[in-house]
């Protein structure tokens, strides 16, 4: 059944009411749909009015009904793809025509619930299962693997060049094709891990972003083994990602560095791929960059910070320091700091372990430090005797069997730095006139 696009409703013959029943009992009352190709409002229309008028709708926002592959290359025509799917016995639902390629769409017969609030268990595997069906079909298809998703923005049937067979409904088991790179048995990695079938290989066809962009920011060559899936979605990550340091500037500037750097860097990117962009999609692309760049609402990242190079790990801690106005400190500052740490820690808390978490640093480097303490004050200890010795002008023999008895068990490692603050405390008197009469009377007894 062929369907051409920009009808109304009362001009609908049999067929072609069918087909908006058929939408219409698998699509939510109220959905997100858009008559250009710009996705930002979060606003929800009626259905029958949306399947009538926008060009673009958002499927399985609650319930999955559809499992959709979108074929981003015009270089599969559309005999090639009809012969696929009758070898594997899996005809479409419905078949798309887009500016790009194509969109296919398989009807489940049982849908499954996607939102978690209400998910069963089974409904879990179900989804797990489905995204496993669908990666299968765009590697089967040529699809873009960036388009790997159950709940998405696609293209309305109604209101484009599509082709129909509304009796094509599927059970999950039934769209489960045989192919070799998944379905052959289990990888084994140093004979102990195990990898899902087929996982590590559609994976190797790449398909997070982050990681490619980051490669390809160390070196551009690597564009060239860029797939055509992954050509728009890499270069507005790559435009987010050089915009970005430049978002906090004032306006005057940020302009001047957009005509200047910014869009230069995008085309010199677009322009060393195999087959770069057209003239209309950059523009498309490098539109929503500034319109991020001038809101400053870029927080793009270049995915995990393990998986970062040294260079964009050196670069990101740069800028971060100089965004939060910290210094970094140097070897010195930096033992100066932990230092003072251990040492507050030591003051206020009772034992030693305590100490160690108030001061939030490692055993090691807390004993460390610890040790170079008990140094200081067993010499600032001696310092103290030697004074009130040099003080007074008669050595009595009290203060000097004292001062022996406290160096034989600070040698014997029995006297602990506590219990020296205490002997300093009698010791230490304020005026030489206290220490003569305590002096004279211990004498006298």
């Amino acid at each position: 059944m062929f369907c051409k696009n920009n009808y109304n409703i009362k001009s609908l013959n049999n067929k072609q009411n069918l087909i908006y029943n058929f939408l219409i009992n698998r699509l939510p009352k109220y959905t997100r749909t858009f008559k250009i190709k710009s996705f930002k409002s979060k606003k929800k229309h009626k259905i029958q009015k949306a399947l009538l008028t926008a060009k673009f709708i958002e499927y399985n926002t609650e319930v999955c009904n559809f499992i959709i592959v979108d074929i981003d290359n015009r270089n599969l025509k559309l005999y090639e793809i009809f012969e696929l799917l009758k070898l594997h016995n899996i005809p479409f639902t419905w078949l798309l025509h887009t500016k790009k390629g194509y969109h296919i769409a398989w009807a489940l017969e049982h849908p499954f619930i996607l939102n978690p609030k209400y998910q069963t268990e089974s409904d879990k595997k179900a989804e797990r299962y489905a995204k496993y069906i669908q990666k299968k079909l765009i590697l089967l298809l040529q699809g873009d693997p960036a388009a790997a998703r159950l709940k998405g923005i696609w293209r309305n049937p109604i209101n484009h060049n599509s082709i129909f067979y509304i009796k094509n409904t599927y059970e999950l088991n039934e769209l489960d094709i045989y192919i070799h790179e998944f379905d052959s048995p289990e990888i084994k990695i140093n004979n102990k891990k195990k990898i899902k079938k087929g996982a590590e290989i559609f994976h190797n066809d790449p398909i997070f972003v982050k990681e490619i962009a980051a490669e390809i920011l160390e070196n551009p060559l690597k564009l060239q083994e860029l797939s055509k899936g992954l050509r728009n979605s890499l270069i507005w990550y790559l435009g987010m990602l050089i915009a970005k340091p430049f978002q906090n500037l004032k306006k005057e500037e940020k302009i001047t560095a957009w005509h200047t750097q910014i869009l230069e860097q995008i085309k010199f990117y677009n322009s060393n791929l195999k087959n770069p962009l057209s003239q209309e999609e950059l523009k498309e692309i490098t539109k929503s960059i500034f319109n991020y760049y001038i809101q400053k609402k870029i927080y793009v990242s270049l995915g995990e910070y393990q998986n970062w190079s040294k260079r964009s790990k050196n670069e990101y801690m740069k800028l971060y320091r100089r965004k939060k106005g910290i210094h970094k400190q140097t070897r010195k500052e930096q033992k100066n700091t932990n230092f003072k740490k251990v040492k507050q820690a030591l003051e206020e808390a009772k034992t030693i372990k305590k100490a160690i978490k108030k001061a939030g640093l490692s055993r090691r480097t807390f004993y460390k430090y610890y040790k170079e303490i008990k140094k200081k004050k067993e010499s600032l200890y001696f310092k103290k005797i030697k004074e009130i010795i040099s003080r007074t002008k008669n050595n009595c023999k009290f203060t000097k069997s004292i001062h022996l008895q406290i160096m034989e068990k600070i040698k014997k490692k029995k006297l602990h730095l506590i219990k020296i603050k205490s002997i300093l405390f009698v010791l230490n008197y304020k005026n030489d006139n206290d220490l003569c009469i305590k002096r004279r009377q211990t004498c006298r007894e």
